[in-house]
Formats: C-alpha cells, sequence, structure tokens
C-alpha cells in the first residue's frame, strides 16, 4: 500500500505487480487520481501498456 500511495502521489499512470509465486502479473491505472481494481494475467497471456503504446510482452516471459 504504500509504494501505491507513493505512486499515486507522483502520478504514475500505470504499475504493474509481479507476483513471481503465482506466476501472475496484475496491472493498475490511475484513473480519476484513483487506481482501477487491476486487471490480472496469467503466464498465457500478452501484457499490453496503455502508457506505452504498442509495447506488449508475453506474461511468460517476466518468470524464465
Amino acid at each position: 500500500m504504500e509504494k501505491k500511495k507513493l505512486y499515486k502521489t507522483n502520478g504514475v499512470k500505470e504499475y504493474w505487480l509481479v507476483d513471481p509465486d503465482q506466476r501472475a502479473v496484475t496491472i493498475f491505472h490511475l484513473v480519476a487520481e484513483r487506481y482501477d481494481a487491476g486487471k490480472r494475467f496469467s503466464t498465457r497471456q500478452k501484457l499490453r501498456s496503455r502508457v506505452l503504446p504498442g509495447f506488449e510482452v508475453p506474461a511468460r516471459s517476466l518468470f524464465v
């Protein structure tokens, strides 16, 4: 929660929370000065950034 507050204070529009134990990634977006609930992705999915247009990476590549 502490980092989340720090990110919000500094206007970080998107952040990725990587969970190596669950082999999953949750992506959060800053909307109207609050972070959304986040969307969780498994290793079978592609991760796409809203902040960096065109940036996408297979989630499994983060767990090699």
